[in-house]
């Protein structure tokens, strides 16, 4: 039987354990073959109470190659709240989707390796045929929904055969609070800016539009690009679309409603059904409610991934 005293001291050993925190849950990347894009940074903290020991720090997986880790040397040790920073980068030398873990060995008597996943989308080059697939895209990000690509290697959207695809060209809020969007990829032409994007009302004139956000220059050819402006509103109880405009195009905006975009001809493969919509899907395939995927064509090529989006808090209007 365990005495009092010996309780006591496993408590005491317990509460003096150190505690590997990392500020980053996990590191997702793109760029071009052959080069690097901005290497970035996380922080290893100690929370605990006792000395957290530095043992190692590597990166293993199918893809490790295509990873690195830049930092000074290794602290033997960290006290109490002290944090350790490095740097993680990505080059590939591949197209597609690359993964990775980045190994963490420490004395954290809880979690003695902290693996932190590393995922990269590595592209032939930029603009039209070198940019990677909307559906290399999703699954990066680990969105497994599936786009009715027949050919997801190529940048084009070919098909579409069999998918996950909603009609859903206008939108009601579907609850208390606003709506919500967030950009999650770009892979257009580099303007100033690259796309701007906001709301409308179909019973209202075209030129009654409300403006949100835009994508900045330089955010034209990857993953989470930086964009500015505002990415929420309150549109009440309105049905409502989605629209961008795209400063490189002549033609005017894209809609989400099919008879909005008259610019496209007859002879173009998706003759005015330029925004797809999807069902947003967590990792594990869980169907996130009134959450959606907009995947937006501006152009002729059909490969909708000239903007990626995320919109929450709607439901499809009949």
């Amino acid at each position: 039987m365990t005495s009092w005293i010996e309780s006591l001291e496993s408590r005491q050993l317990l509460s003096a354990a150190p505690n590997l925190a990392a500020t980053a849950g996990q590191l997702v990347f793109s760029g071009v073959m052959g080069a690097s894009p901005p290497a970035q940074q996380i922080a290893l903290k100690n929370t605990g109470s006792g000395k957290l020991a530095m043992q190692s720090i590597s990166i293993s997986g199918p893809n490790a190659g295509q990873f690195s880790v830049i930092m000074k040397r290794l602290p033997a040790k960290l006290g109490h709240g002290s944090s350790f920073k490095i740097k993680v980068a990505f080059k590939p030398t591949v197209e597609g989707v690359c993964t990775a873990t980045l190994d963490v060995a420490t004395n954290d008597p809880d979690m003695p390796v902290c693996s932190i996943p590393l995922r990269g989308l590595g592209a032939a080059g930029v603009f039209e045929s070198n940019e990677p697939s909307l559906q290399h895209i999703l699954n990066t990000l680990q969105i497994p929904v599936n786009v009715g690509d027949r050919d997801p290697s190529t940048n084009t959207l070919n098909g579409p055969g069999p998918s996950d695809e909603i009609p859903m060209q206008l939108m009601q809020k579907a609850g208390k609070g606003p709506v919500r969007i967030q950009t999650l990829a770009s892979y257009s032409w580099d303007s100033k800016p690259v796309a701007q994007f906001g709301w409308y009302s179909p019973t209202q004139p075209a030129a009654s539009l409300h403006k949100l956000f835009t994508i900045l220059k330089g955010q034209s050819q990857q993953l989470n690009p930086k964009t500015s402006g505002a990415t929420k509103f309150d549109p009440g109880a309105a049905i409502f679309g989605l629209y961008s405009t795209w400063p490189f195009q002549s033609h005017g905006p894209t809609y989400t409603q099919d008879g909005r975009n008259t610019w496209s001809s007859p002879g173009d493969p998706d003759h005015q059904h330029e925004v797809r919509f999807y069902p947003y899907k967590t990792p594990d395939g869980k169907t996130v409610a009134n959450t959606y995927i907009a995947a937006v064509e501006e152009a002729f090529n059909s490969d909708y991934q000239d903007a990626v989006l995320v919109i929450s808090n709607v439901k499809p209007f009949a």
